[in-house]
């Protein structure tokens, strides 16, 4: 007596290749805010300027949104596509946001570090300092701008 029953093979379901570029595109976005927003925020963290600490979550936050989206708009390829062009422009404008209470003080070159402590106390506040392509800076609260312009121009490092 033959057995009649077929042995049935359990098919295994390949990821569709819209599902890994959406996970792609996610990732992706996730390493562009971390490098973006993260850096934007450090100068707030280092002179003690608050900010609404969600900021610290946009880099996953946001690609987990735009994947929600796609899995709840039955993978619409627009919808897909606006979420992630918000997504983007959620993240500049939290960078943008960041950047706009620090005022930044030309220098004409690097303060040591035993110069840039001394100024720091004789101002009372906090201060940091920066290079960029454009040269060095020093970074403050906006409200403190003017006391650190003369500090440092008294101490002859500002560049005009």
């Amino acid at each position: 007596m033959a057995n009649s029953a077929t042995p049935t093979t359990q098919s295994r379901r390949q990821p569709s290749i819209p599902f890994i570029l959406m996970l792609g595109l996610s990732l992706a976005l996730l390493v562009i805010g971390a490098d973006a927003v993260f850096p934007a925020l450090r100068p707030l963290d280092q002179l003690g300027i608050p900010y609404p600490h969600v900021f610290c979550f946009i880099p996953f936050l946001l690609p987990a949104m735009v994947i929600l989206v796609w899995f709840i708009s039955r993978r619409s390829v627009v919808a897909t596509g606006v979420a992630l062009v918000l997504a983007v422009c959620v993240m500049t404008a939290a960078t943008h946001w960041a950047d706009a209470p620090l005022a930044r003080i030309p220098l004409a070159n690097w303060m040591e570090g035993t110069e840039l402590r001394a100024a720091e106390q004789r101002l009372g506040f906090k201060i940091a300092e920066t290079g960029i392509r454009d040269g060095s800076f020093l970074l403050v609260d906006r409200g403190n701008e003017k006391a650190a312009t003369n500090e440092v121009k008294r101490l002859r490092f500002y560049r005009q």
